[in-house]
């Protein structure tokens, strides 16, 4: 995936998690990622991988502080699950 879709896609799927049917112009949404001001991926890949697709977002979202958590995909399960089950979901996507 091109550095560019992927931060789109980052952008749009992690602010406030608005649904999609939404009615949002593209401003309206950066408007709320300035609100909230952070996003968090929890991924497998490679740390190399990781910084890669953050500098890319970083350079066009340089408001938006940007967190990964890093571990295999076991574990990585599991700590989704335990969100779920204590209904605090902390990350905005999952790799």
């Amino acid at each position: 995936m091109k550095p560019v879709m992927l931060a789109i896609f980052i952008l749009t799927s992690s602010l406030g998690r608005v649904p999609l049917a939404s009615a949002q112009t593209p401003d309206q949404l950066v408007a709320g990622a300035k609100k909230e001001g952070r996003l968090v991926l929890y991924a497998s890949a490679a740390v190399p991988q990781l910084q890669m697709y953050f500098a890319a977002f970083n350079k066009r979202y340089p408001f938006i502080k940007t967190e990964y958590y890093r571990t295999d995909k076991q574990k990585l399960l599991s700590r989704i699950l335990l969100e779920h089950r204590s209904k605090q979901h902390l990350a905005d996507l999952v790799d």
